[in-house]
């Protein structure tokens, strides 16, 4: 960690990165939030659970994977500090002074500034416990608007499509009339800062598209925040967007938003999610550049302590997915450069990375091509992981790819979102795909049950009628073609043969609610 550190104060000083300024130490007054993620137990079964497609119920997974000794120990060693921690499955979090925190786990915070704003990092000489311990705000500076993710949804759309015309477009339709619709489901959304008025949105947008309440939607926090936050940061109308089109793709699920405070490290969040045990899906339209982890700025520690949260999620059966971002495929690198250019979660080979197409509809027929375009303008982002190697269901072969599938998401093809107070906004990006997607699965998770780490079963799924090639267009330097590809992926999802044609593994322990006898259109 200190090597990478080095090498960042010689990048930074350099000039070469406006945005930063060289690394200092830093006597941090007051509290500081920290995040201890605990290795989860029995790491080579829980990997090998998460890929064989087994489902296990709460008590399992706590029983199985989670060091509860362990987790008490630290506890209580924080207690004897005067410190109150939570505890959420396998990650500790609490509020303490950073000289503590410092002294506790033999460390020292360095501080530098991040566009404008002093940013704080704890960085472990080596501490006797036995985890990953997580203290930084540059996070809270990166959610604290979403386009500080380059989750560019603000994008004026010039021409849209409507609910109904992409239930149409994604085969949706077809199992909507055999009454497949997500009923007994429910999907989860992760956001931050909240919406003040989502309840009246989602029911005015209800109204306007002819689409019924969905059976449930409960508002969850992950820790204090103030929903009109959400309207000055522009949250706001992320939620908005996910909200309504998840709600569009599966009219029948219940809906459950979890709002994150800024923060709560990610690692927290998911770990919070995976313990409420709620959902079959979730759905992610944010996301941090690799770059800030290549440069040290965040830490590789902070994606593994992910990892073992997303496994977690998915031995219990829920599927995460994350939007592949909205700057091509070069416009997170500080130098217009693939390299580092992508985004995490999308990144991580055990989330679904969902990048971006222009529908265009004309009648009863519909077309997609990639969403094109160069990074400064806006493109669907798609490339190569820096960080992680190709998983097994890519083939082994170089580096991560992504996206895996796609979606409508150009903003010249976007779609109407109600928000505040009313007001119809037209948006774009692949936070549209993301949710749009998120709905698809969950129609699948009602016939065959949850379904948990699907990489592996749409991929198998390839040159089949579930998944439909889009082969023109680009995003700067890739090009689209017929085959998979960086640009659109395995194509989109045409929901209809996607359910009937999925296998699920026999090793998988999660029961179907229901079955198909039909071929779908």
């Amino acid at each position: 960690m200190w090597l990478s550190l080095g090498l960042l104060f010689l990048i930074l000083s350099s000039g070469f990165l406006p945005i930063f300024t060289p690394i200092t130490s830093a006597n941090i007054q007051g509290n500081v939030s920290v995040t201890i993620v605990i290795p989860p137990k029995n790491l080579e079964l829980l990997q090998m659970y998460v890929q064989q497609h087994v489902i296990l119920n709460q008590s399992q997974v706590v029983k199985m994977f989670i060091p509860t000794e362990k987790i008490n120990e630290i506890v209580q060693e924080l207690e004897a500090h005067g410190i109150t921690p939570s505890v959420t499955l396998n990650v500790i979090s609490f509020s303490a002074p950073a000289n503590l925190v410092e002294k506790l786990f033999n460390g020292q915070f360095v501080t530098f500034d991040f566009k404008g704003k002093k940013v704080y990092e704890f960085i472990s000489r080596g501490s006797s416990i036995p985890g990953i311990i997580i203290s930084t705000n540059l996070t809270k500076v990166l959610f604290e608007r979403p386009t500080n993710l380059y989750n560019i949804t603000q994008a004026i759309a010039y021409s849209y499509v409507t609910p109904r015309e992409i239930q149409e477009a994604y085969n949706i339709t077809y199992l909507l009339n055999h009454g497949i619709n997500g009923s007994g489901t429910n999907i989860g959304i992760l956001d931050f800062c909240g919406d003040p008025y989502i309840y009246q949105q989602l029911e005015q947008f209800d109204k306007e598209y002819n689409l019924p309440p969905p059976p449930l939607f409960e508002v969850v926090p992950i820790g204090p925040y103030n929903p009109n936050d959400g309207i000055a940061s522009g949250w706001a109308l992320e939620i908005s967007l996910d909200v309504e089109y998840a709600h569009v793709a599966a009219p029948g699920a219940g809906i459950i938003l979890y709002v994150a405070n800024p923060s709560v490290s990610l690692p927290q969040a998911i770990a919070f999610i995976d313990e409420q045990d709620r959902v079959n899906v979730v759905s992610e339209s944010f996301g941090i550049p690799e770059i800030y982890f290549l440069l040290g700025l965040l830490p590789l520690s902070y994606l593994q302590s992910m990892i073992y949260e997303y496994w977690l999620g998915e031995v219990e059966g829920i599927t995460f997915l994350a939007a592949s971002g909205d700057a091509g495929g070069n416009g997170y690198n500080f130098f217009l450069s693939p390299l580092g250019s992508q985004i995490v979660p999308a990144t991580i080979p055990y989330v679904l990375a969902v990048g971006g197409t222009s529908l265009y509809v004309s009648g009863n027929e519909s077309v997609q091509t990639a969403w094109s375009g160069e990074s400064v303008i806006g493109a669907t982002t798609g490339g190569f992981s820096s960080i992680f190697p190709a998983p097994p269901y890519q083939g082994l072969k170089g580096f991560r790819q992504v996206p895996d599938v796609v979606a409508v998401a150009n903003p010249y093809t976007g779609v109407n979102v109600i928000y505040y107070h009313g007001e119809e906004v037209l948006v774009g990006g692949t936070s549209v795909a993301t949710p749009i997607v998120a709905g698809i699965v969950d129609l699948a998770t009602e016939v065959h049950g949850r379904l948990g780490f699907i990489n592996p079963l749409i991929y198998s799924l390839n040159n089949t009628p579930a998944l439909v090639p889009v082969k023109f267009g680009y995003n700067s330097p890739y090009i689209a073609n017929s085959s998979y590809n960086p640009v659109t992926g395995l194509g989109y999802i045409n929901a209809g043969y996607f359910v009937k044609l999925l296998k699920v593994p026999s090793e998988s322990l999660s029961l179907a609610v229901q079955n198909l006898t039909y071929i779908p259109g």
